[in-house]
């Protein structure tokens, strides 16, 4: 807050906190009716309180077919065939701290007996609403194996992400003088499948050959963001 031609000293000093619980649950049932549960209770100081925590479950299914009588007796040819499933949750809390608040910095405030002279300015207008972006990813997928040495997978996928942590860049004008913070407003998605065939054959004891080759598809939409 001192003088601008005489000032010197700088520093600078943080400290964050974050307090999560997390934990799963498997079940497997003669290795052939599997699932899975899993969840995190996230709390980040970057959002306020009653915003601060995010609950995040993800559960998975998974059913080996190959290991049902009716698949051995009538299907020999292919080894193993499994059809599985999965959803999650997920959050992101990627944001400076204390956006909630209205907050000021010193800085230069004016030009006064030919100097700039040193006050107050708005950093960050505060948004009390500030919480978890969100993205659900959704997951299906079949894994198997065939005439003894041939190997396949197939994944669909999907992601659908909310509550974005963004600026708005345009709605408000720049001349309004305000520092706007990050909102949950931004939208986006992503799709695609992923196919991977493979081939392997133990030649001996110190040797095998194995090949593969995939192929993916990938399309990503930006469903909203300020402009």
């Amino acid at each position: 807050a001192g003088d601008k031609n005489s000032q010197t000293n700088d520093g600078s000093a943080s400290e964050t906190a974050r307090m999560n619980y997390f934990g799963r649950v498997d079940y497997n049932y003669a290795e052939k009716y599997l699932l899975q549960f899993n969840w995190r209770y996230d709390g980040s100081e970057n959002f306020p309180k009653g915003k601060r925590f995010g609950f995040f479950p993800g559960v998975s299914i998974g059913w080996r077919i190959s290991e049902e009588n009716f698949w051995k007796d009538h299907i020999s040819f292919i080894d193993y065939l499994k059809l599985r499933a999965s959803w999650g949750k997920m959050g992101n809390d990627k944001v400076s701290a204390f956006q909630y608040m209205t907050t000021y910095t010193f800085d230069n405030a004016a030009i006064l007996n030919g100097g700039p002279q040193t006050g107050l300015r708005l950093q960050r207008t505060a948004n009390p609403g500030i919480t978890w972006e969100v993205a659900n990813t959704y997951n299906i997928g079949i894994d198997a194996r065939f005439l003894t040495n041939f190997n396949f997978e197939l994944e669909l996928f999907k992601t659908k992400r909310d509550n974005i942590l963004a600026t708005r860049n345009a709605a408000v004008p720049s001349y309004a003088g305000l520092v706007l913070p990050d909102e949950n407003i931004g939208r986006a998605s992503n799709k695609g499948v992923e196919v991977t065939l493979g081939w392997n054959k133990t030649l001996n004891r110190d040797w095998a050959v194995m090949l593969s080759g995939n192929f993916s598809y990938n399309h990503s939409k930006i469903e909203f963001i300020d402009e």
